[in-house]
């Protein structure tokens, strides 16, 4: 957990929003993002927003895919 004593910390916490391939669209080779509204709706009627997860600032890339595969088991095997 992050220290709230003042001390120096390498760990910190990001809220994750995962937006899967159905949730944009691409319109003559361009990435449409989805609304705020539709972004409202993904975020409260699925598991794909996550508050507070943690990482350190020495994790690996490996390490960092291994822990967003282990919050959103969707994206295991995705490459």
């Amino acid at each position: 957990m992050p220290s709230t004593s003042g001390e120096r910390s390498d760990y910190f916490l990001r809220n994750v929003f995962l937006l899967k391939n159905g949730d944009f669209e691409i319109i003559n080779g361009q990435v449409h993002m989805p609304t705020n509204g539709e972004i409202a709706t993904i975020r409260t009627r699925t598991e794909q927003y996550q508050k507070h997860i943690q990482f350190h600032a020495s994790m690996s890339s490996d390490v960092v895919k291994e822990k967003l595969e282990e919050t959103f088991p969707y994206l295991k095997n995705k490459g």
